[in-house]
């Protein structure tokens, strides 16, 4: 009986421990106040630490370059260029909280070989709030936005904004997000920076698979050279449709038995799932552009 009181005392004392370090972490978050402790947490996540169930937070606003003339950067601009926060093998997967500071003097130019770019490149079940980018500007084959080039698997943005430019010398660029996959929330947001694209370009997000949109706006010029081009989301996909009904017996069909509750009756409730395929997509106009800035436009014959 003394040794299983004395266990269940160390037991207490080793949940008591864990809140307590878990309260110290959530009182006490990663501080982040100048250019260099983004830089050394940006190598510290491209290096595996996720930061996972631990919060950073901004303390100041961050000047990363002098931005006089920053609207004419381009891919000439002699500035070093900005490594994103998080790369595929280590995204971050933390809480990013800007306090309400803005992030300014942001540029990123890549080529092709170069994939997400943005304040953050990689966002995994993620929440990044009250941040605000400033006088920045990112150029990148795909997947850019100037928040994140691509978030995943219930990654939450709230209240954060953009004043920057995006360029996408290819496909999926957006004012704050290039890529969305995986049930993502985008909350209170809004773009007033110009963005760029060939493909899937929008003023919030380039491409937008599933998840939810509340309360955001865009004001910012967004260009597209082709298709999928929106003032808020350039294209939006659900992976697939899913119907679920009750159903009596059922031929060709997969169905689900329910666990039955102790006290219910015996009738057993069956779920059918039924997956519907995408119609294909259609060519509905083409649009040719010419070097003085104008355009033709070209629809098929019906």
């Amino acid at each position: 009986m003394k040794k299983r009181f004395f266990l269940l005392n160390i037991c207490w004392a080793f949940i008591s421990i864990l809140n307590a370090t878990q309260h110290r972490q959530a009182e006490n978050p990663l501080v982040i106040s100048t250019a260099e402790d983004l830089k050394a947490f940006a190598k510290s996540v491209n290096s595996g630490n996720s930061y996972q169930g631990k919060v950073v937070k901004l303390s100041a606003d961050i000047w990363l370059n002098d931005t006089v003339g920053w609207q004419k950067w381009n891919r000439q601009t002699k500035m070093k260029s900005w490594t994103p926060i998080g790369i595929p093998r280590a995204p971050f997967e933390g809480t990013f909280d800007g306090d309400g500071h803005f992030i300014a003097g942001l540029f990123a130019k890549t080529g092709s070989e170069t994939f997400s770019q943005g304040l953050f490149g990689f966002l995994k079940r993620a929440t990044v709030k009250n941040v605000h980018i400033r006088f920045s500007h990112f150029i990148s084959y795909d997947y850019v936005g100037a928040l994140a080039g691509y978030i995943s698997y219930n990654t939450q943005i709230h209240n954060c904004s953009n004043e920057g430019t995006i360029e996408a010398e290819r496909n999926f660029s957006g004012g704050l997000v290039g890529f969305s996959s995986g049930q993502n929330r985008i909350i209170s947001c809004s773009n007033y920076g110009r963005v760029y694209g060939h493909r899937c370009v929008g003023g919030i997000v380039g491409y937008f698979e599933g998840g939810s949109v509340y309360n955001t706006f865009n004001r910012g010029e967004i260009i597209g050279r082709y298709e999928h081009v929106g003032g808020i989301i350039g294209e939006f996909s659900e992976p697939y449709q899913k119907t679920v009904k009750e159903t009596g017996p059922a031929e060709n069909r997969k169905e689900i038995a329910l666990e039955t509750p102790v006290n219910a009756t015996k009738e057993i409730v069956k779920q059918e799932i039924i997956y519907k395929e995408r119609p294909p997509r259609k060519i509905t106009e083409i649009r040719i552009f010419f070097d003085d800035n104008t355009y033709e436009t070209f629809k098929p014959e019906k």
